[in-house]
């Protein structure tokens, strides 16, 4: 048997070696899809907790604080806070799971809650960031009016970076549920997971 005969029995061996099947069960998935969304809980109750020491923190600054422009400021940033909170229940709530959801059923309702995290994470720079630049820009007007130069730089240097950071951040977490969700398809075609559960 020569070299190129050889080649093609193994090539062929390898066409013909029996394929594997769906690597997640239906009790697997769920248990994932459960532990995403309780993470999901976690993360927004942090997010919640901060807002309300947000809030607190910028009530009282405004009491305090004589210049008009800074009490503005304060003011928007409760504002933005408050619609911040609103679209993070909007978008970035958890979701159960349907009672009667199996199979491809339940395979879609985790895509698709996989899927509305990717485009909250993705939209954090409109819907989460752009809500503070009103209020923060006034307490840097009033910096520069006061000729406070240090405070300005400092303030406009602080707001970017964690800007900056923050949707740098969502970004990277898009990109990580995205490979995920990949890997799920790859994992779990929906008409195997039917066959699997009806099993």
């Amino acid at each position: 048997m020569n070299a190129d005969s050889t080649t093609d029995a193994l090539k062929q061996a390898w066409r013909e070696q029996p394929t594997s099947g769906p690597t997640i069960t239906l009790a697997d998935l769920k248990k994932g899809a459960g532990r995403f969304q309780f993470g999901i809980g976690i993360r927004n109750l942090v997010e919640y907790a901060a807002a309300v020491i947000v809030v607190i923190s910028y009530s009282q600054m405004m009491l305090k604080i004589q210049q008009p422009l800074v009490k503005i400021g304060c003011v928007l940033i409760v504002i933005a806070t408050l619609y911040v909170v609103v679209q993070i229940h909007v978008r970035l709530s958890s979701q159960k799971a349907p009672a009667d959801a199996i199979g491809a059923s339940f395979l879609d309702y985790h895509r698709a809650a996989v899927l509305r995290q990717i485009d909250g994470h993705r939209g954090v720079a409109r819907w989460y960031i752009a809500p503070f630049v009103p209020g923060f820009s006034l307490f840097i007007v009033q910096a520069m009016l006061d000729q406070k130069w240090g405070a300005a730089f400092g303030l406009s240097a602080g707001f970017s970076v964690i800007a900056l950071g923050g949707i740098w951040l969502n970004h990277w977490s898009a990109r990580r549920l995205e490979r995920k969700l990949a890997e799920l398809d790859a994992a779990v075609p929906g008409s195997e997971l039917d066959k699997r559960s009806a099993a």
